[in-house]
């Protein structure tokens, strides 16, 4: 079990950067010292936060919808995601944080179960638990997100419409949807997630290994440049790893990546203000 601390959420990312007591390189502890983590288990709530007290710990994904703060909770088997509005852009709780370091400490911080403050037990720490894999490792195919209640082409049944190159999957080709029901003619191609600091991605076309780049509200595929901005990407509401995200090109979170309107065959994947594509239901995605 990692450091139990009470912190606040600075920021969101690919990880989660919390202030908090932490033990120090002295084995004293240090307050303010910066750690960060890829999860957040939360114990228990304080102050007016919405979270609930449990017996068990709470697993929860932060992320922010705009300006507001939600948290989703990880699945665990028979109980389906559950998203919680937190009033504020600060979030107190008590958290089990993995692999938390002082700034000043050239390694790992040992573990402290008194939740910092406290000078730690004599004994050898218990190794922390690994970090979790990053989301979105290896390919997939990029589907339109469906759940009950859309009405996209005046049907209540779901119709998969996934991301395929139109044209082949060369420089300068743009990205369409095609239907990818099982045994459809649609064949969708297949795309990896590159992961970058502050929760930035690449998307990778599996096969050419070309990448998403934006100009204006157009995508097209192109060399893989990790330093080129027009291929960052951000995920403004759910999360790369969830059940569904939605895709919004880097310093743009007001727009993301649709095909706009209720879905229909070999329609093109460009950048649109997220509020149109919300009307039509299409501004998430999912893995499939």
């Amino acid at each position: 079990m990692g450091l139990v601390a009470k912190g606040t959420i600075q920021k969101l990312g690919a990880t989660f950067a919390v202030e908090a007591s932490v033990p120090g390189c002295d084995g004293g502890a240090t307050t303010g010292a910066v750690a960060t983590f890829a999860t957040i288990q939360i114990l228990a709530s304080v102050a007016d936060t919405p979270f609930p007290n449990s017996s068990f710990p709470n697993v929860y994904v932060p992320f922010l919808r705009g300006r507001q703060w939600t948290a989703k909770r990880i699945l665990f088997p028979s109980e389906t995601a559950k998203e919680t509005a937190i009033p504020t852009l600060t979030v107190q709780a008590v958290f089990i944080v993995s692999n938390a370091t002082d700034e000043s400490c050239s390694g790992p911080s040992r573990n402290d179960p008194n939740g910092g403050g406290r000078s730690p037990s004599p004994t050898p720490p218990s190794p922390s638990p690994p970090s979790p894999a990053p989301p979105a490792s290896g390919r997939f195919n990029l589907k339109l997100y469906w759940e009950e209640g859309y009405f996209w082409q005046e049907e209540r049944i779901e119709r998969k419409w996934c991301m395929q190159c139109r044209g082949g999957c060369r420089i300068g080709k743009e990205l369409k949807i095609v239907d990818c029901d099982g045994g459809r003619r649609g064949n969708p191609d297949n795309f990896r997630f590159i992961q970058h600091s502050g929760g930035e991605i690449q998307i990778q076309e599996d096969s050419s290994e070309l990448c998403f780049q934006r100009s204006g509200r157009d995508i097209s595929l192109q060399r893989c440049n990790s330093g080129n901005s027009n291929q960052r990407w951000v995920a403004t509401s759910g999360g790369f790893g969830g059940r569904r995200f939605q895709i919004s090109p880097k310093g743009r979170r007001g727009d993301c990546v649709t095909q706009r309107h209720h879905p229909k065959d070999g329609e093109i994947v460009e950048i649109e203000p997220c509020a149109t594509a919300q009307k039509g239901d299409t501004s998430f995605w999912n893995r499939a």
